[in-house]
């Protein structure tokens, strides 16, 4: 049994419990990984050092990485955090690993500790008294079988295209299941059950902020993204009438009026990527409606639109070159744009306050800025601030793959823009499309967008973290485990949807999109979770569709083949080049 050591008070600890005896090269690794580290390692015992450390990614990454080198039954999962661990149990630290662990195994456990002065360690003795023999990790929990062993291949592959292999790992081990990219294993859980199980009838027991949106906070802050519990519900009850129909009928006037602005200038043989034409439209109706900014106010010295996309260029990046810090990084470019951003919006929040008269204005900001909860509290300048750029964040996004994706499968499947272009012809003729025309949406035009909705669900994965233990389809979750819903995937199962990959809009036709499974079509999430902007972005898309289809026809230009990639929505890797042909 290890014996106990207290983390230093006055500087950041690295303990590493280890059953792997100093010859395994543990050593080496670590040694490599920092090399002002002074340590010693006893064999079944503690290595303990306390540093200064450059920053704590820098050596996280660096053990995360020296997982990789041994096998699946060889190491244990890693716990690091720069937060204070002192008061967490060693109950809930063991289960947060999410062990998938065999009896006679050899592992360590690396636990990062930020000083506290002053705390209570018996916790962490705890921690300690624990032993470290494979049995009693064991005893902690089995996470569902799966694809658990180490594979590289796996790891680029998953990386690249991860679709193939989700449904491959559910024909052979079912509705739940382990995938192991490269050093972590997380909980997969896909079909119509799972889906209902985790977003509706168990949704209190699966924490969003745990998961991987919590990366999303240094630039998004604390939205509607990243926030749980009775925040989640008060932040909602807050903005749900920014979002009712006749809110989103005033914005359908904008988004209009920005998609024939953006296609005035289009003729026979214009030739764009219709992905950035997008991008930049959406941006521009988020300015509008969300922020009530004039693009064309925009000075030449800064511009919101294009900040914002700078900022989101560091999800981006490879996971290498987000952990580095300092100048010239892509996490100082970040924190940048997001100071920038920041003055913008924390300025034009003030000067509306003292302005007053809100509740006259129909941007969404101004909606916030005047709504209240039922005990009459209000939006701080710092809530206001996070909840509008995580709509940005997820309006525009979501507009931009949507409408590029279905333009994309119209223009492989002539049938079924036919039978749009026969039905838009009816309902809004020779004239502009009006408001009118897409509260209550052409049939045939609803059923194309939620096809591709189906087959490109922006938002394809939602990461959780498990509160409790719990069992599903007999299988049972630790708490604390790494849990993934993926709505991509489950939108292609063959068990749910006849000829999933194939572009069929009819599988939407009211009876049809009525009847099925309750879970089975899962877009913009489920239940509490629920994207509250899911009529804004429906609608959105709907005008900006409309308006392209009233004239022209979007060819692919010879040649192409869609490549898909997956950060942080579905988005075609590359863009869409298309070429415009008058109808």
């Amino acid at each position: 049994m290890p014996r106990c050591y207290c983390p230093s008070q006055d500087r950041p600890s690295v303990i590493i419990f280890t059953s792997l005896p100093p010859a395994s090269g543990l050593t080496k690794i670590v040694s490599f990984a920092e090399p002002r580290l002074r340590f010693r390692i006893e064999e079944f015992g503690v290595i303990r050092s306390s540093p200064s450390l450059a920053h704590p990614c820098a050596f996280r990454f660096a053990l995360r990485s020296a997982q990789a080198l041994f096998t699946g039954n060889s190491l244990l999962k890693l716990i690091c955090s720069t937060r204070d661990l002192y008061s967490t149990s060693v109950a809930s630290l063991v289960s947060a690993t999410s062990l998938a662990f065999r009896p006679g195994a050899a592992g360590f456990v690396a636990v990062l500790l930020s000083p506290s002065t002053g705390s209570d360690s018996s916790d962490f003795g705890d921690a300690c008294f624990v032993s470290v023999d494979s049995a009693t990790w064991y005893s902690f929990g089995i996470s569902p079988n799966g694809a658990t062993n180490f594979s590289f291949s796996r790891t680029r592959a998953f990386a690249r295209y991860p679709l193939p292999i989700l449904l491959d790992t559910y024909e052979r081990f079912g509705p739940i299941f382990s995938i192991r990219i490269l050093h972590a294993s997380g909980v997969f859980m896909l079909g119509p059950e799972a889906n209902h199980y985790v977003t509706v009838t168990h949704a209190d027991n699966f924490r969003w902020r745990e998961g991987g949106l919590g990366d999303l906070i240094p630039l998004l802050g604390d939205g509607m993204l990243t926030i749980d519990g009775a925040y989640h519900r008060r932040a909602r009850q807050i903005m749900l009438p920014a979002f009712h129909r006749e809110r989103i009928a005033a914005a359908a006037d904008v988004m209009l009026e920005e998609a024939e602005r953006a296609t005035a200038s289009w003729s026979a043989g214009h030739r764009l990527d219709l992905y950035h034409w997008t991008r930049a439209l959406a941006l521009r109706v988020a300015q509008r409606a969300l922020f009530g900014f004039d693009p064309d106010a925009n000075s030449r010295d800064f511009d919101p639109a294009e900040e914002f996309e700078r900022a989101l260029g560091f999800y981006g990046r490879d996971y290498l070159l987000q952990i580095l810090r300092g100048p010239r990084t892509p996490w100082w470019a970040l924190q940048r744009s997001r100071r920038r951003l920041d003055r913008v919006l924390y300025t034009e929040i003030a000067r509306r306050r003292a302005r007053g008269g809100l509740e006259g204005r129909g941007d969404i900001l101004s909606l916030l800025m005047a709504a209240r909860d039922e005990d009459g509290s209000e939006f701080s300048d710092r809530e206001l601030r996070d909840q509008v750029m995580t709509l940005l964040f997820a309006g525009h996004d979501t507009t931009t793959s949507t409408v590029t994706f279905l333009f994309y499968e119209l223009a492989r499947h002539p049938e079924a823009r036919t039978a749009l272009l026969d039905e838009l012809d009816r309902v809004v003729g020779d004239r502009p499309v009006k408001t009118s025309d897409l509260v209550e949406p052409p049939e045939q035009l609803e059923m194309a967008i939620d096809e591709t909705l189906r087959l490109y669900p922006p938002a394809w994965i939602g990461p959780r973290r498990n509160v409790e233990a719990f069992e599903f389809a007999g299988r049972r979750v630790p708490a604390g485990a790494p849990l993934y819903y993926c709505s991509w995937a489950s939108h292609h199962l063959a068990d749910v949807f006849d000829d999933p990959e194939a572009f069929r809009p009819e599988r939407f036709a009211p009876e049809a999109k009525a009847a099925l499974p309750k879970g089975a079509y899962v877009p913009f999430g489920g239940g509490s979770r629920t994207c509250i902007g899911m009529r804004f972005g429906q609608m959105e898309i709907r005008a900006i569709a409309a308006t392209i289809l009233r004239r022209f026809t979007v060819e692919l230009q010879p040649g192409y083949e869609m490549s898909i990639r997956q950060m942080p929505t579905l988005s075609p890797r590359g863009g869409l080049p298309v070429t415009v042909r008058g109808r």
